[in-house]
């Protein structure tokens, strides 16, 4: 039990701070006849700022915001790095320096930023700045949003509200009216006006900021009205949005003046990990999506050549100079994990199983089972939130040595803790997490005696062993009890793992890119009999294999196991063969760009053996 309850809370603790063949170097890029200029910046992480580099050239603001640009989406990524917070800079007044510092040196004007930019972050705050510069001979405007090192506004993360919001998450809703009135003052006191383009940017909160923001605005072109000032142009093709990692934060609505995927949504660009747990918040079974088109990035369910894929990913991640707690890549590390006597392994019931479908799986529980609804949440969890969030930041920032205090206090107190004992005795298991949680936040300087705060901690525990008690799958919480996997996590959310994706598929940063659609469609193939023997094939290679229910290793990348009966996930647009001894099979399509997922037709044989599936 010491060893869960450590390594969940210090996921908990760590996330703020972050957000099969041998390795090979991608070739590095040789110099066109043309090329853009080459500009270093810096970055806050972990444990102060650190410098890397990105390419800029104007041309990149000069086609049509429709059109997703591989390009100006790394250029965007590090306009966003650069929106946040400097950890080395102390003073307030000045912790916006690395962006202004890059916008500069791209040669941006009449740089500034909003007054909350200027100060102390508080718990609804928002920090975001602006440059101007004439490209072609239109006013361009650049807008990055804070996304990183903003203390107190994780309580606003963390404010869903209720249906007095509608169709949004109150608190980045919230955040996009102090962004928009921000950008609107910018303009006007800058005499801003006529045809302008727009150039929009963030990472998580700041990228769900920005994108109820550009869902607004462009409402707003789409009815022609003129939010952003009287005399100011704006057109979608000259509106670029690119926002990364951003958490849910608009509500989901099939109505076609209100589809926040329809087409007037277009110039919007999201770019999302499949493996980070931050964009699958707010959660998508209260019905919050994003406006815009979803970019996924690749992984071995919806990308035929991840694993040489993924090595170009690897060497960039690898290269970057960061924080030694942020490690080398790890990600494909995760592993499911089970019980065997007092010992946890790995669990034999998945193959290739990534953080992306644990967490998938360990939400809808949650939310679901133990949540339950949005209302339950705005009643007993999300004051307490915002206190806890308020109680730790007061101070500033918190650093690692906090953190490790914090959890080698833990680890003493529990350090002779009977973990089978509390598998089975519900009540001890309740008073144990509460306990432990309540001690880790006092510890930060929380009001553990808030009533709030109490009252937050005892809905979660229950949250977390209603979930259980329903799934009766303890491998959702033993997952949370490795290191590796912890590690894993918060590094699936560090900015510096978007952009090593981000340079292996842009052509300025090597002359072999990865090859990817990023429409982020992949099939599940579903069957509820228990003991199948199935086994799939992509032309003559298998590629999946279970006997009698049990899934073997065939040396694949792609992901299958038991999990509420037997899954297998397969990349979009290749020809796929099973091989079953049950016909009770589902085959369904995910795409990004609807709601929900949808069946697809199948052919269907019999066999001597059994059935023969045919689909793609």
């Amino acid at each position: 039990m010491k060893r869960i309850l450590t390594l969940i809370l210090a996921a908990i603790l760590l996330l703020p701070l972050a957000a099969s063949c041998g390795k090979s170097e991608p070739t590095p890029v040789s110099e066109p006849v043309r090329v853009p200029e080459k500009y270093s910046f810096k970055y806050q992480t972990i444990n102060g700022d650190y410098s890397t580099y990105m390419y800029y050239d104007d041309s990149f603001l000069q086609g049509s915001a429709r059109e997703y640009s591989q390009s100006l989406a790394t250029a965007s990524l590090a306009l966003s790095m650069a929106s946040f917070n400097s950890l080395e800079e102390k003073d307030y007044e000045k912790k916006n320096c690395n962006a202004v510092d890059l916008l500069e040196k791209i040669g941006y004007k009449k740089i500034d930023t909003n007054a909350f930019f200027r100060e102390k972050p508080g718990t609804d705050t928002l920090g975001c700045v602006f440059g101007v510069k004439e490209i072609d001979g239109v006013q361009t405007v650049a807008c990055g949003v804070r996304g990183s090192n903003y203390e107190s506004e994780w309580a606003s993360n963390f404010t869903i509200g209720n249906d007095v919001y509608g169709n949004y998450h109150k608190g980045f809703f919230e955040g996009s009216e102090i962004l928009l009135e921000s950008l609107k003052k910018y303009l006007s006191d800058n005499e801003i006006s006529g045809e302008i383009r727009l150039w929009l940017v963030g990472y998580s909160r700041g990228g769900a900021v920005c994108n109820i923001s550009a869902g607004i605005i462009d409402e707003a072109i789409e009815n022609g009205e003129n939010i952003l000032g009287k005399d100011v142009k704006l057109t979608r093709d000259n509106f670029f949005v690119y926002c990364f990692e951003a958490p849910q934060g608009v509500c989901f609505s099939d109505s076609e003046s209100s589809y926040p995927k329809s087409e007037k949504f277009n110039n919007i660009f999201c770019i999302l990990n499949p493996n980070d747990v931050v964009p699958k918040l707010t959660m998508r079974e209260f019905s919050f999506t994003r406006y815009g088109v979803e970019k996924v990035l690749f992984d071995n369910r919806n990308d035929k050549n991840y694993s040489a894929d993924i090595e170009k990913v690897k060497y960039f991640f690898d290269v970057l100079e960061k924080s030694e707690f942020i490690g080398n890549y790890i990600i494909s590390d995760f592993e499911m994990k089970t019980l065997s006597g007092f010992k946890i392994i790995a669990s034999d019931s998945y193959c290739n199983w990534t953080q992306g479908l644990f967490f998938d799986d360990f939400i809808y529980s949650l939310t679901l089972w133990g949540i339950k609804n949005r209302e339950n949440y705005v009643q007993k969890i999300e004051e307490g939130i915002r206190e806890i969030f308020k109680g730790i930041y007061a101070s500033g920032s918190i650093s690692m040595s906090d953190i490790s205090n914090a959890l080698g206090a833990l680890k003493r107190e529990y350090a002779d803790f009977n973990f089978n004992e509390l598998l089975y005795d519900v009540s001890k298991l309740e008073k144990e997490i509460k306990t432990a949680i309540l001690k880790v936040l006092k510890s930060f300087s929380v009001d553990v005696d808030n009533e709030s705060v109490i009252s937050a901690v005892e809905e979660i525990m229950r949250a977390a062993v209603r979930a259980f008690l329903h799934d009766f799958d303890i491998s959702m919480f033993l997952s949370l009890a490795s290191e590796t996997n912890i590690l894993a996590v918060v590094q699936a959310h560090r900015p510096e793992m978007t952009l090593a994706y981000m340079r292996s598929m842009d052509p300025l940063y090597t002359d072999d890119p990865v090859d990817y659609s990023m429409d982020g469609r992949y099939y599940c193939v579903e069957s509820g009999v228990a003991g199948a023997d199935i086994s799939v094939y992509c032309g003559e290679t298998e590629i999946v294999r279970f006997d009698d229910g049990s899934p073997k290793d065939v040396g694949s990348s792609v992901p299958y196991g038991n999990c509420r009966g037997l899954k297998i996930y397969l990349p979009y647009g290749e020809k796929y063969r099973i091989e079953s001894s049950t016909g009770k099979v589902s085959v369904s399509m995910y795409d990004p760009s609807v709601f929900e997922p949808r069946s697809i037709g199948y052919k269907i044989e019999h066999t001597e053996t059994g059935y023969r599936i045919s689909f793609g």
